[in-house]
């Protein structure tokens, strides 16, 4: 619901995605929606997390998770589900007097159907979520996989800037640090022989001042468990 939560007050718009984007916003946001109005409590719950935890890094990221519960709780009552109007598979090309914008469907990498927008005149990319610049990414709802191909083919394009899903606007040398940062991570998972070994996982010096820190640990165990379910 952070990234379509706000749709509704578009609905004089065009709304763009692909058909399972589409299919996955009707259907993710009826299950956020009875999930927030059925457990009212969850918020406090976050607080009280975020009271006990004596870890720095950890206190950020629980303050973070309480800042966007506590902005969503507030407008449950005005939430109205609001799903594109338009759907495309492929690419969609718009020709507009000032740019031409393309909308391309990438695959399965960070989400289960992932769009860019580019903006060939420009020579400006926008990935949304494949894209995190100075940040550690949650893999856990991605193919890591796929992911790495997808970045590959997104260097191929002719662009200079890159409006990132997390982190500040970048330049085409920060897909490439990203999609190194994925094949790092999945050699690494491949040197520990369990869950327990992966604990207190230092983090490569390259990626070391990068946010949300803590991510790089469930990260390596995610992709763990994935490696052990599928051997």
């Amino acid at each position: 619901m952070d990234h379509v939560g706000a749709t509704q007050l578009f609905k004089d718009a065009a709304i763009l995605s692909t058909k399972t984007t589409r299919t996955l916003m009707i259907e993710r946001s009826k299950q956020f929606l009875e999930f927030a109005r059925s457990n009212p409590g969850y918020p406090d719950s976050v607080k009280q997390r975020l009271e006990q935890e004596t870890d720095e890094q950890r206190q950020q990221e629980l303050s973070d998770q309480l800042g966007d519960l506590l902005t969503m709780d507030a407008s449950l009552s005005s939430v109205v589900p609001t799903p594109p109007t338009i759907t495309f598979d492929g690419s969609l090309t718009l020709h507009g007097s000032k740019r031409t914008a393309i909308f391309i469907a990438m695959g399965n990498g960070h989400s289960a159907c992932d769009s860019v927008l580019y903006l060939p005149d420009d020579e400006v990319m926008f990935p949304a979520d494949l894209l995190f610049v100075k940040s550690h990414p949650s893999v856990q709802s991605g193919n890591v996989v796929e992911w790495i191909e997808i970045l590959e083919h997104l260097c191929e394009q002719s662009f200079h800037t890159v409006v990132p899903g997390h982190g500040p606007v970048g330049e085409k040398k920060d897909i490439a640090l990203f999609r190194q940062y994925l094949l790092d991570l999945s050699e690494r998972v491949k040197t520990f022989a369990s869950l327990e070994q992966i604990q207190g996982s230092s983090i490569p010096e390259l990626y070391r001042k990068w946010n949300v820190p803590t991510l790089y640990e469930r990260n390596l165990q995610h992709l763990f468990h994935q490696l052990s379910t599928t051997s």
